[in-house]
């Protein structure tokens, strides 16, 4: 059905696909190697703040199609480019202005309050809330390792407090899907 159904137990060894001395066609470079490298693993800075984890295998199809690797014609680079010109107002910006800093430039701009770093769930769960949060495995944009780190730092924060997450959110990550929803019940 070419869907991975646990791309979290997935371990590729993309290191045989290198080119060598006997090797040398259908075959990838050591800059195409590191490349691959860096796709698929989180985006740690050097002072191991993490910044975003990685797409998983499986979301590969939707590189292209949603821009977020994309294909290198004008048109994917200017979607990639819509966030930083348009929502940041970096006008000027270019693929090889991206770094760290404009990671915290955004959080310390925080445009519509778009960080989901708020943990704290004690006062939804005190009120009886309940919440099913599902993510696509196969979602690029945001990847489920997204939805991971909030489950843990939101156990983390609530587990002082006494409360077990289990009694009030599920999280299911579905194989093939390409979306992200959390939604209240």
């Amino acid at each position: 059905d070419n869907i991975i159904s646990d791309p979290l137990g997935c371990h590729f060894d993309y290191l045989p696909l290198l080119c060598t001395e006997t090797k040398n066609t259908s075959c990838l470079t050591g800059p195409q190697i590191e490349t691959l490298h860096k796709i698929y693993n989180d985006w740690v800075e050097t002072n191991q703040t993490f910044v975003y984890t990685h797409p998983q295998y499986g979301s590969e199809a939707m590189w292209n199609e949603s821009g977020v690797i994309g294909n290198g014609s004008v048109g994917n680079e200017d979607s990639q480019l819509w966030y930083p010109q348009h929502i940041l107002g970096l006008a000027n910006f270019t693929v090889q202005d991206f770094d760290y800093s404009v990671v915290q430039y955004a959080d310390q701009t925080d445009p519509g309050n778009s960080s989901a770093n708020s943990y704290d769930l004690a006062e939804f769960y005190r009120h009886g809330g309940k919440l099913i949060h599902y993510h696509g495995h196969s979602d690029a944009i945001v990847p489920p390792g997204i939805g991971l780190y909030y489950r843990d730092h939101m156990a983390a924060t609530l587990a002082p407090q006494g409360i077990d997450i289990d009694d009030f959110y599920r999280f299911f990550a579905i194989p093939g899907m390409e979306l992200v929803r959390p939604r209240p019940i």
